[in-house]
């Protein structure tokens, strides 16, 4: 699992953290050795508040790239890149 944590910092040293959001990227064991699927779930003030899928990610690409795709899809669920085949629609 992948876990984006997002904070507000008040200050340059994070002493004054305030959590926004958790995107948690979970693979559903449902891919191959060179793609992946992903259930990702988005979190507000701790409630979920969206669940929709990354499919056919691919692995050489990493992680990062993959979080982005997922960041991605919160914003603009039918938009993908990186040579990923579109992921369904958000749930």
């Amino acid at each position: 699992m992948i876990v984006v944590n997002v904070e507000r910092w008040g200050d340059p040293h994070g002493n004054h953290r305030e959590p926004l959001g958790r995107v948690k990227i979970m693979n559903d064991s449902t891919g191959s050795e060179e793609v992946g699927n992903y259930e990702v779930t988005v979190a507000t003030k701790g409630k979920t508040t969206r669940s929709f899928r990354v499919d056919g990610h691919r692995r050489a690409s990493g992680f990062w790239l993959l979080a982005l795709e997922a960041l991605k899809q919160l914003v603009h669920p039918t938009v993908t890149f990186g040579g990923n085949r579109p992921s369904s629609p958000p749930r």
